[in-house]
């Protein structure tokens, strides 16, 4: 909503508006009138008996009555609501101008009788002194104060009145962050569609460039990726079977191949397919270093570590459960197997961490991990890596599957509602973000939160909240 007043000394603002002005008053106020563009008979006047300059303010010198052969030739009418004529006998004359003529003011239109009058509702205004209703907002005359975000009295149709913008528009620009209106009289984050059509979005993972995901498909499974701000969806391996978690780094993307039973990787810059390690029993959650990979399979508890060019897998433990994440840190190796544990890389016994039943996924930093429990607990929780063992409840309730972290902010994927939501890292109140369709694994970067919905199979990205 703009709305228009006239400030003291404004003839320049005057001057810039007033091309704008008259071609939009073309369109709104002039619709179905003829212009004269020969010299011929004004319908109901005689060029010889039109009035002159001692009639009704005349054109001055050379007005009424000099010789022409079209009314461009002819003197502008000094008064107001009168146009040059040209008679079919070439003699200049004035004749009223039609409704809705812009009057010398710019302001104000000339009425049927040919009077300057205030602008009707719906007509276009340069300020609200121009206006009957005492209202120029958005250029046009208003009915009603029109004040606050994301509302217009120019919308297509509705010219005039005051009504709210609709949903994902913003045609004043006055939200801000990347939102638009939300229909509501109000400013909304929403979601950019990054790929579509995706049988089974899983394994999301992401570079400085791009977001890479799974498809979970048995046989016909694919490794994808889309540049992080939008583009062109890449395909980089086809065939896959059942490809369960994923990994980038070093050049490479990693995954795991449930029923075919091994881990493979392929150049990011493009090239073949290189099976890393096979005959494993489907193997599943996985994570990277410069040097090795570590993986958990399905078949049994055990957790491996191999050299990150293939070779021999050795065992790490055989854990309780079987690992449904895994992380490796400078010094640690990490996994969920039920509760949270870890090992030295340089070697060692394997210590709890926490215990957590029904846990889904974690996400460390320096000092915390932070995991959902679709178990027992069933919620967000964190533990102190060094003294922790007691976790810290941080959201309760829902189905929590994937999870991130930035420096200050928790996300998750909540398929029990189907929202994307963020809480501090410290405790706080959860903040819905957005609603997704069954959205399952989330990471995030400096400005946004990326998602994988199954429901709909679109990858997704949305601005982080300011």
């Amino acid at each position: 909503m703009n709305q228009l007043t006239p400030q003291a000394g404004d003839s320049e603002t005057r001057s810039k508006h007033h091309a704008r002005m008259t071609s939009r008053a073309a369109a709104i106020l002039l619709a179905g009138t003829s212009t004269i563009s020969s010299c011929h008979l004004v319908a109901g006047f005689d060029g010889l008996n039109a009035r002159d300059s001692t009639q009704g303010g005349g054109g001055g010198a050379g007005g009424a009555g000099a010789s022409c052969q079209s009314p461009q030739n002819c003197p502008v009418p000094i008064a107001n609501c009168l146009v040059a004529t040209c008679s079919e006998h070439g003699v200049c004359g004035e004749t009223p101008a039609a409704s809705g003529t812009l009057c010398k003011d710019d302001t104000r239109v000339c009425d049927a009788s040919g009077v300057c009058g205030d602008l009707a509702i719906g007509q276009v205004c340069l300020d609200s002194t121009s206006c009957d209703s005492a209202l120029c907002v958005d250029e046009v005359c208003c009915e009603q104060v029109c004040s606050g975000d994301c509302r217009a009295c120019d919308l297509p149709g509705l010219v005039g009145t005051c009504n709210l913008v609709p949903a994902l528009t913003d045609p004043d620009g006055e939200c801000s962050n990347g939102e638009l209106c939300d229909g509501k009289g109000g400013c909304a984050n929403y979601p950019t569609v990054l790929a579509n059509n995706q049988p089974m979005p899983q394994a999301i993972a992401i570079d400085g460039t791009y977001l890479y995901w799974l498809n979970w498909v048995a046989e016909t499974g694919t490794v994808m990726r889309v540049p992080k701000t939008g583009g062109s969806t890449d395909t980089l391996a086809t065939s896959q079977d059942l490809p369960t978690d994923l990994a980038v780094g070093g050049n490479f993307a990693y995954w795991s191949n449930a029923n075919a039973g091994n881990i493979s990787r392929l150049p990011l810059a493009g090239g073949s397919v290189d099976v890393l390690l096979s005959g494993l029993v489907e193997p599943n959650c996985l994570a990277i270093n410069a040097t090795e990979l570590f993986f958990g399979v399905n078949g049994s508890t055990e957790i491996y570590r191999a050299p990150i060019t293939g070779g021999a897998p050795t065992l790490v433990s055989n854990a309780n459960f079987k690992c449904t994440w895994i992380a490796v840190t400078a010094d640690y190796l990490y996994w969920k197997d039920g509760g949270l544990r870890r090992t030295l890389l340089a070697g060692g016994p394997v210590e709890e961490i926490a215990s957590s039943g029904g846990s889904f996924r974690f996400a460390l930093d320096a000092t915390t991990a932070f995991w959902t429990d679709v178990g027992g607990t069933k919620g967000v929780l964190s533990v102190l890596l060094m003294g922790g063992k007691t976790p810290t409840i941080l959201a309760s309730g829902g189905s929590p599957r994937g999870i991130a972290i930035d420096d200050s902010y928790v996300y998750w994927a909540d398929m029990g509602d189907d929202t994307i939501k963020r809480i501090p890292k410290g405790g706080g109140t959860p903040v819905e973000l957005a609603t997704g369709l069954s959205p399952e694994q989330v990471v995030v970067d400096e400005t946004a939160v990326y998602w994988g919905n199954q429901g709909d199979g679109t990858i997704v990205r949305l601005a982080k909240p300011q």
